[in-house]
């Protein structure tokens, strides 16, 4: 191939191996990689006949892959040293491989250096769901892995069990595949249907799992994976275009159990911009028996506020339901988005977008870029947006993914909102039972200078990380530079069944909180802590600003403010590397 991401020389000081050039190469197409490959050129650069391919590779003549015991085909990134060749794998599907050491002398690939094994084998967390009290799933965690926005990515669903406990030590892992769930290993899958898994919704003792199409079959020119699937500790079933009545795609973009118990699954693409807006699924009293599914007609926009949903959030105290939405294309232009608030009692939806109050940017066609929605315990409506009305479209194409991130929220009829400059989107919010609002903020892993320097790689250089607040009065930012985040590019928050938060990132792996920890001195409601002078990072003022709207209606009082939770370090996951089995 002539796509090559690695060199390496050498080493310079060994001459048998001084004339070798090694080279990583790929396919361009679907960036799969080739192995490595090693040039002999006998000290003469400029004359290409006395050159050598590959004489003293395990297989001589052919590159060192994975047939070879390489960790990965696709390698990154090579260095010699110390006798060997240090060959650093890349991600496939988003799962990285670790660090191959070719011996020199051997010829031989020794066995990959990987980080400890702590049951996370893909660090990019899309959603999360926790087992209540008293169900099958108890003391559970639902991980779901993948990308939003990267198709190949994801290692399926991972169930953690933490024993009611918060030592990692007793904690056990189980990890669900498209693989591992099929009898025979290939589709149609009869378990889990993809293994990029957004999102998940626990219902008792069910688990239901929204998945992405991500495997093209060039032949019969379709994805053969993606849709709905359900896991009741024994049983799975998949619920396809192919086999139901009722689901209008394979892309499932969000879920959540609704007040009467069905099934609200929200369809959709944001990698593509694509939407196929909402369906509602009422099982029989054997959710496995696909003859009995009842579904309601399907909702699309404008009778909801875009064909793509983000989030879908159940208010049964107020017997409402709301969802986010982001523009999708209808042909060549975007159009949609913002908030939708569904009313069980009358059946009618009412919208809620930048019409309406809802700060956020637009195109002038477009009507909203909501990507979360929570509701508090006193009935505020929260919304996560980017973007605001004075953000133009070239100050989006200049500064992104450096564009203001919004939090908006609905109280007694009118929106609210808060604004942090540079901090991306609002990914996620979630509200605990103290109504203290957890909000993350996320670049989607792009935290690159807008010139492109090598020196300006700078994680958390947008100045993202968590939002909290108890009211919308004063804020606080938990920044890596400030706590023990361990990054600002947050995909998830969710609050489990006894308190604890717990964040999952995209690239980073997953964190928990736990209130009872030792406070954190810098972390309080009144002020915006300010990071140490040597990893000094901005903290933007926020600016906040109130705007009445004439359709919305509201009739829960203004929240109580309550004490900060006792509490204030992310207890995070970490995977340590692995040399010569001793943690470096």
């Amino acid at each position: 191939s002539n796509f090559v991401d690695a060199i390496a020389f050498g080493p310079p000081d060994d001459p048998e191996w001084q004339n070798t050039v090694w080279f990583s190469t790929y396919r361009s197409l679907n960036g799969r990689g080739y192995g490595v490959s090693a040039l002999d050129h006998g000290g003469t650069l400029g004359n290409r006949s006395d050159d050598t391919w590959n004489a003293r590779n395990p297989v001589a003549g052919e590159p060192i892959t994975t047939a070879d015991g390489l960790a990965g085909d696709r390698v990154q990134a090579m260095v010699t040293g110390g006798g060997k060749v240090w060959m650093g794998t890349s991600a496939v599907n988003g799962t990285a491989h670790g660090i191959s050491p070719f011996d020199l002398v051997k010829r031989s690939v020794d066995a990959p250096l990987t980080t400890a094994a702590t049951g996370l084998p893909n660090n990019y967390i899309t959603d999360l769901a926790f087992g209540e009290p008293g169900t099958r799933w108890e003391n559970q965690v639902w991980v779901t892995t993948g990308h939003r926005r990267e198709r190949r990515h994801g290692a399926g669903v991972l169930r953690l069990d933490t024993r009611g406990t918060l030592d990692p030590g007793d904690d056990t892992w189980s990890q669900y595949t498209k693989e591992s769930t099929d009898d025979d290993q290939q589709p149609p899958w009869t378990g889990l249907a993809s293994n990029n898994v957004v999102a998940v919704a626990v219902d008792g003792d069910r688990v239901w799992f929204g998945t992405r199409e991500t495997a093209w079959d060039r032949s019969r020119r379709e994805y053969t994976d993606g849709g709905l699937s359900l896991f009741d500790g024994d049983t799975w079933t998949v619920r396809t275009v192919d086999n139901t009545d009722g689901l209008q795609s394979n892309r499932v973009s969000a879920l959540a159990v609704g007040c009467h118990g069905e099934l609200w699954i929200g369809l959709g693409d944001l990698q593509e911009g694509l939407g196929d807006g909402i369906n509602v699924l009422e099982t029989g009293e054997d959710p496995h028996n696909r003859e009995a599914d009842a579904w309601w007609a399907p909702l699309n926009f404008p009778t909801i506020p875009s064909n793509l949903i983000t989030r879908i959030v159940p208010d049964c105290d107020a017997g409402h339901l709301w969802v986010s939405g982001v523009p999708y294309f209808s042909g060549a232009r975007p159009q949609g988005g913002g908030l939708g608030m569904y009313d069980y009692a009358t059946q009618m939806w009412t919208a809620y977008t930048v019409d309406h109050g809802l700060q956020t940017f637009t195109n002038g066609v477009t009507t909203g870029e909501a990507q979360s929605i929570a509701i508090g315990p006193d009935g505020t409506v929260w919304a996560g947006t980017w973007g605001t009305s004075a953000t133009s479209s070239s100050d989006v194409i200049r500064d992104w993914p450096y564009v203001p991130a919004v939090v908006n929220w609905y109280r007694d009829g009118s929106w609210t909102n808060v604004v942090f400059d540079g901090a991306g989107w609002i990914s996620s919010i979630a509200v605990d039972e103290d109504g203290m609002v957890w909000a993350g903020t996320s670049h989607g892993g792009m935290d690159l200078d807008r010139d492109g320097q090598p020196e300006d790689l700078e994680v958390g250089k947008g100045v993202g990380g968590l939002k909290l607040t108890q009211d919308g009065t004063a804020w606080t930012s938990w920044l890596p530079a400030n706590s023990d985040l361990v990054s600002d590019d947050i995909e998830v928050i969710a609050i489990s069944p006894d308190g604890d938060v717990w964040i999952g990132t995209s690239g980073w792996g997953l964190m928990r909180f736990h209130p009872g920890m030792p406070a954190q001195p810098t972390a309080t409601l009144t002020e915006t802590p300010v990071p140490p002078s040597a990893t000094a990072t901005p903290t933007p003022t926020p600016t906040r600003t109130t705007t009445s709207t004439a359709t919305a209606t509201a009739t829960s009082p203004p929240p109580t403010p309550t004490p900060t939770p006792a509490g204030g370090l992310p207890n995070h996951i970490y995977l340590p590397l692995l040399m010569n089995n001793r943690v470096r």
